[in-house]
Parts: C-alpha cells; sequence; structure tokens
C-alpha cells in the first residue's frame, strides 16, 4: 500500500502529492467537488484544509478521506473510473462511495 507523504493544494480542486516512494503526481479532484458529500469543499477554506492522514490518506476537517492507492491510480494512469468509483444509494438520491472512500461529512 502506497502512502502519501506530502500533500499541498494548487488551486482547482488540484492537489500536488509527493508518496512515500517519492513518486511525485498532481490530481485534479474537480469532477467530485460539489457533489455529495463533496459539497463540503465548496466552503471557502474547506477544501485547502487537507491533511496527511496517519494512513497516509489525504483527509479533510469534514470528514471526506481519499486512499492513497486510489490517488496514486488516478494519478499515474491519467483516468478516473467514475462510473465503476461510485454506485446510486437504493431510495436515497445519495450516492454511495465505495470501500476506498471513506466520507463522513453531513449533507448540507
Amino acid at each position: 500500500m502506497r502512502k502519501i507523504a506530502t500533500a499541498k493544494t494548487l488551486g482547482g480542486f488540484r492537489v500536488a502529492l509527493r508518496f512515500d516512494d517519492d513518486d511525485e503526481a498532481t490530481v485534479d479532484l474537480s469532477d467530485l467537488a460539489g457533489r455529495g458529500v463533496f459539497a463540503a469543499w465548496s466552503v471557502a477554506g474547506e477544501f485547502e484544509n487537507l491533511t496527511v492522514g496517519s494512513a497516509g490518506e489525504l483527509t479533510w476537517p469534514c470528514g471526506v478521506d481519499l486512499c492513497p492507492d486510489a490517488l496514486y491510480l488516478r494519478a499515474t494512469s491519467g483516468r478516473w473510473r467514475s462510473s465503476k468509483a461510485w454506485k446510486v444509494g437504493t431510495g436515497t438520491g445519495i450516492r454511495t462511495p465505495v470501500p476506498w472512500l471513506r466520507t463522513t461529512c453531513p449533507d448540507p
């Protein structure tokens, strides 16, 4: 499992990452912003408050965590398979994340 060593926001919902093996990459998370639990990133300064958690994941104060392996794959493949990354929650109208994406933000 890869871990993120450092992370820095770049604007436009992009993050510069350095992994524990010294690989560096920039990931664009703008396709997530404003959707579901990621709506919290729309609050001024929330996206910029990211930290690297103890397991090497990206975390935000609102409780959104992003898995370092998924971010590495996203950064190195240049593709994001969003159709496979989400499944629609039954009867809620809310998208439910797959296991690598843990979220605890309340609905806005």
